[in-house]
């Protein structure tokens, strides 16, 4: 098939799969026990004020009137109003996104310096030591998550041997750079704050390398065969909600677990939505990148 007609296909089966994940999304949130409306006032709301919530949340709709509202407002960019933050959600995800693609952007750095060098390594030197010596860690990385390798890595450095700090995005007595992407590393490097680089980038040391190491692993085993298929599996964005709860890092994982426990419908689906929506462009730009490099790789199926 031509460029244009794989491209033309990938777009309608992301289309295809973002409605579908919005659609399960969706339905799963309101399988939560509990009344949204309830939760979010508390047990001493009055009934007429729950009532009131219910109609404004649309809550006493059908389903599918609904999802409607919703998939309608979210396409006008309206995500609705968190009822656990009584804010905008799309100003909730706009403040913490940006922790989350910090880290994910490191740990996808990490696998791809790290994990192509090692499969390199070990198909050069096949069946020596170094090939054997690559194949453990390789190994070792694929069959230990993400959340243990973070437990491991803040005992070994942070713990046994205190070179790394373990908490937050960066030390709490460092004024932070002026918001500009919202990313610490590029503000303050935007600031001339070195200082504050240093110790942002210091913080995303373990967090990175805890959810780069499985798909360091992974890399390093396809590198020798066909390096686009590591990108068709998400490795690091399906890990990295572990590792942010493990580091207290206040990224999306943190807004996602909190609007869970307060059945926060609007910044449930919001998020979810939001991390789909993410990922399939990035698996959109991949393919472009691989069909740039190797035609073959997409153009004979």
């Amino acid at each position: 098939m031509s460029a244009a007609q794989y491209f033309i296909r990938r777009t309608f089966i992301s289309i295809i799969v973002f409605f579908g994940v919005s659609i399960v999304i969706f339905c799963l949130a309101r399988l939560i026990p509990g009344d949204p409306a309830r939760i979010a006032l508390g047990p001493f709301a009055t009934k007429e004020m729950v009532e009131q919530l219910r109609e404004t949340l649309h809550l006493n709709e059908s389903i599918f009137i609904q999802y409607k509202i919703f998939i309608t407002n979210f396409f006008q960019g309206d995500l609705g109003i968190s009822t656990y933050t009584k804010r905008p959600v799309i100003v909730d995800i706009i403040s913490y996104f940006p922790a989350t693609f910090e880290l994910v952007l490191m740990a996808g750095t990490l696998m791809l310096l790290i994990g192509i060098p090692l499969g390199i390594l070990s198909g050069k030197y096949k069946d020596t030591f170094i090939d054997h010596i690559a194949r453990i860690i390789s190994l070792l990385g694929v069959v230990t998550p993400s959340f243990l390798w973070a437990i491991i890595l803040m005992l070994l450095f942070a713990y046994l041997i205190p070179i790394f700090p373990v908490h937050e995005r960066m030390d709490e007595t460092l004024d932070p750079p002026k918001i500009v992407t919202g990313l610490l590393l590029i503000d303050s490097l935007l600031e001339g704050n070195f200082r504050v680089f240093s110790d942002a980038f210091s913080h995303l040391i373990l967090p990175g390398f805890a959810l780069a190491l499985p798909a360091i692993g992974n890399v390093a085993r396809l590198t020798r065969t066909n390096l686009s298929d590591v990108y068709e599996k998400q490795y690091i964005e399906g890990n990295a909600f572990l590792v942010e709860t493990v580091f207290v890092w206040p990224g999306l994982a943190k807004y996602g677990v909190e609007v869970i426990l307060a059945k926060d419908l609007n910044g449930i689906v919001a998020t979810a939505l939001i991390i789909t929506t993410f990922f399939l462009i990035i698996n959109m730009f991949v393919d472009f990148i691989v069909l740039l490099l190797n035609p073959r790789i997409i153009l004979q199926d």
